[in-house]
């Protein structure tokens, strides 16, 4: 029994000084992999803005609606 739990408390040991190590030298990828021809401002809101959740609104449906009708007829049009 002594030797499992001495197994255990070294497997503990390891992962937290893994973990310790990992934190302290893992870097987020737009840091890491920055290059002078990329313009990240802030990742999370550099592509949709601030107050964009995800939900369409009734107009957005309404537009995507109306543009998915005028570009059928302009196929049928031009068939």
């Amino acid at each position: 029994m002594k030797p499992f739990v001495v197994a255990v408390v070294a497997a503990v040991a390891i992962a937290l000084g893994a973990s310790v190590l990992l934190g302290a030298v893992q870097e987020l990828a737009y840091q890491k992999f920055q290059t002078s021809a990329v313009r990240l401002s802030s990742p999370g809101t550099n592509l949709v803005g601030l107050k964009w959740n995800g939900d369409p609104t009734p107009a957005d449906i309404t537009e995507m609606t109306r543009d998915k009708a005028e570009e059928e007829r302009l196929d049928a049009k031009g068939s």
